[in-house]
């Protein structure tokens, strides 16, 4: 993997198309800062990291988000800052916050691929059934908003061929095949909907952002020590108690962590 995509400013698309798919994003949603405001911000942001100032750079883009706007380019280039000042946990939770909104950006997933050779250790996964497996593979391909528009599309699309038999009689042999499987498809694809929109919506995934953290049996100092995790590292954030979080990695190997160790997508 070469680092040159790491150095790149823009999210995979030409720096000026960037800006203003991202300025585009940004009035569609807020009008109480100028586009003048945001576009002085994210030029300059883009200049200190071209000049190595990380932090500044961070600085401004974070102070972007402040103003509510998002991008899938913004969060991509705080997630190469992070990278640059050696904060990998930071890096992950901006890829991951960018891959919501590009979810096909080639750069993006060559940098999360990159980022990941770097973690002390390798995410744990779950032991699920092969059948179990695959269902979470297919689930999990696209994003919810993705699976919402194939449904759109496939529904449609078996719409038309169904009016199509309606009115032309001699199509209906080799065009009820097409429609039967084009409702299940349909099904199919209602079910995984929901499944994701259910999984995005009532699942809070975070990051670990410090170095190493002792993961414990009770939200407490005092509680023992159960593993340790370490920075990078992506976890379901289960419930919150004062300054402690549950977390949990995979089935069997959960427990408690200090809030201010993880950082929500």
């Amino acid at each position: 993997m070469k680092i040159y995509k790491i150095k790149r400013v823009s999210a995979g698309i030409g720096m000026g198309l960037s800006i203003i798919v991202f300025i585009m994003i940004g009035i569609a949603y807020h009008s109480y800062a100028s586009t003048d405001e945001i576009e002085d911000l994210f030029f300059t942001a883009n200049n200190h990291y071209q000049e190595q100032e990380y932090d500044k750079a961070i600085e401004l883009y974070e102070e972007i988000v402040h103003l509510g706007f998002r991008s899938g380019a913004l969060y991509y280039n705080i997630g190469n800052a992070y990278y640059k000042l050696g904060k990998i946990g930071k890096a992950i939770v901006n890829y991951e916050r960018a891959k919501k909104l590009i979810p096909h950006d080639e750069d993006l997933f060559a940098n999360i691929k990159l980022v990941e050779t770097t973690l002390q250790e390798k995410q744990p996964d779950d032991q699920y059934a092969w059948h179990e497996k695959i269902i979470i593979t297919i689930r999990d391909s696209i994003s919810a908003r993705s699976w919402f528009y194939f449904t759109i599309g496939i529904y449609l699309t078996l719409f038309v061929c169904v009016v199509i038999l309606i009115f032309i009689p001699t199509m209906r042999a080799a065009g009820v095949p097409l429609v039967i499987t084009l409702i299940i498809v349909t099904l199919l694809s209602i079910i995984f909907t929901c499944f994701k929109i259910n999984d995005e919506e009532t699942t809070d995934i975070g990051v670990i952002i410090a170095e190493a953290v002792d993961v414990r049996y009770s939200p407490s100092y005092t509680g023992s020590v159960a593993f340790t995790v370490h920075e990078g590292l992506k976890a379901r954030m289960i419930r919150s108690q004062d300054e402690w979080v549950q977390i949990r990695l995979s089935k069997g190997k959960s427990g408690w962590i200090e809030g201010s160790a993880i950082e929500e997508i």
